[in-house]
């Protein structure tokens, strides 16, 4: 029997009750800390005790694609991650992918942002390295342009990612006219454009098979994702049901729904002896929980599949703790970030990098994802450890952030094109971020595997 949130009970099921996070976090430190749990895919039910028709299943190890072409909505899964006790992450790059760096995870993740420059960084190369991740037991979740990179392409470099027969439904030679937000109604693919009906929260239909255990209907937001024409090798998950009043029409409304309603959401693929998981909507927004509870109901499933049985081992960290006097540093650089986005958000500005829109805002994502954990960190300062070369580099990074936000403000005040310096920006801000959330989630998990005894 398992114990989780106080209850004696002979299964977890995630088919027969609403888990809630805390029995989540309560589930995934078990795993963490060895025990032996089982899982039937078909039903969604853990056990204790192994049977022909469930799987051994462990601590999952993350990977988050953070390279060329992503967008700043891979912050949202470090926020859905560290919600539910999920702590052994690796932030992925293009290089690290042909450096086998997949060789190391169960679970790989691409999320939004530009599919053409998500491909064009991973490359034909890195696609076998994809290839042979998944024919080994690994799976795959691509949400928005992360699940547009999976579809079948005949373009370059898309075409080397043709894991499945699926088609995209909204591309077309002739888009209908735009009635809101013309600058992300569409962008080229080909002789074509893939446009988006309409943006913001959605509601999506279940169809009920596995990893989709829950509720018939979830609300979601979609920025951009494709809807899918499956091919026979997809299974559909959920199919786009209905708009909320949070929904905003980027076309006219009949139009919208008759492209939208019916329309796949959500497909898997076995593959090999892995998974490919694309969703279409963010589920990992952090304000949808319902989405979330998703995500972890497609790894649960997918690490069923994985390669690696064996319990993760513990990080060994430096004894070193962090010099408050860096630590003050930092948090004056992004202190002073802060206040440059706030005047550069109010102002309305966005630049167009590669086939993807950035609003100022989006600079703030990043800034305020490090700063809220910095407070954090500050308050308990014995707790978190890290190696103090990769301290100092946190420090630089944040000094080379603020430097770059006032050179771009600079150039937007003088009126000049500030295009250059948006890119260079947003490749600084990705290189602080994700250095700092390898940090912070080794940190996390050193912790974690310290208490795991205490349950």
């Amino acid at each position: 029997m398992l114990y989780l949130c106080n209850l004696k009970i002979p299964e977890i099921s995630l088919n027969k009750f609403a888990v809630d996070i805390q029995t989540y976090k309560r589930f995934f430190s078990l795993l963490l800390s060895g025990k032996d749990i089982f899982f039937d895919k078909k039903e969604g039910y853990f056990f204790t005790e192994h049977s022909p028709s469930n799987s051994p299943i462990s601590y999952p190890k993350i990977g988050i694609y953070i390279g060329n072409g992503s967008s700043h909505s891979w912050l949202w899964l470090v926020d859905l991650f560290e919600k539910y006790r999920l702590y052994d992450i690796a932030f992925i790059e293009g290089e690290e992918i042909l450096e086998d760096k997949l060789n190391t995870i169960d679970i790989f993740i691409v999320s939004g942002g530009d599919t053409f420059a998500i491909g064009e960084e991973i490359g034909e190369v890195g696609s076998y390295k994809v290839k042979n991740f998944l024919e080994k037991g690994g799976s795959y979740i691509g949400i928005c342009a992360g699940a547009y990179l999976m579809l079948s392409s005949s373009k370059i470099p898309l075409k080397f990612f043709n894991f499945s027969g699926g088609k995209i439904k909204n591309l077309t030679s002739a888009p209908p006219r735009p009635i809101n937000m013309s600058y992300k109604f569409s962008i080229p693919y080909g002789c074509q454009y893939v446009y988006h009906p309409v943006r913001g929260a959605v509601q999506i239909q279940s169809l009920r098979i596995p990893p989709f255990y829950r509720s018939d209907l979830i609300i979601s937001p979609i920025f951009g994702g494709g809807l899918i024409t499956p091919s026979k090798d997809l299974t559909p998950l959920a199919n786009f049901h209905s708009f909320t009043e949070d929904t905003v029409f980027l076309v006219n409304p009949e139009i919208a729904s008759d492209i939208f309603f019916g329309s796949c959401a959500a497909v898997m693929k076995n593959y090999g002896d892995g998974m490919i998981f694309l969703y279409s909507p963010h589920f990992e927004h952090p304000t949808f929980p319902e989405g979330n509870n998703i995500i972890i109901d497609t790894i649960c499933y997918g690490i069923a599949n994985t390669r690696r049985k064996d319990p993760v081992n513990k990080i060994t960290l430096p004894s070193k703790l962090y010099q408050k006097i860096i630590l003050k540093k930092i948090k004056s650089f992004l202190s002073n970030a802060r206040i440059i986005v706030y005047g550069l958000v109010n102002n309305q500005i966005y630049w167009k990098i590669g086939n993807k829109v950035w609003e100022a805002e989006k600079i703030s994502v990043f800034i305020e994802s490090i700063w809220k954990r910095i407070n954090i960190i500050e308050r308990s300062v014995s707790d978190f450890r890290i190696e103090p070369s990769e301290l100092s580099q946190i420090a630089t990074l944040s000094s080379i952030v603020l430097n770059n936000l006032k050179k771009l403000k600079s150039e937007i005040n003088k009126g000049s094109n500030s295009e250059e310096e948006s890119k260079t920006l947003f490749k600084s801000l990705t290189e602080l971020s994700s250095l700092f959330f390898k940090n912070y989630f080794k940190s996390k998990l050193d912790s974690t595997l310290k208490n795991v005894n205490t349950l």
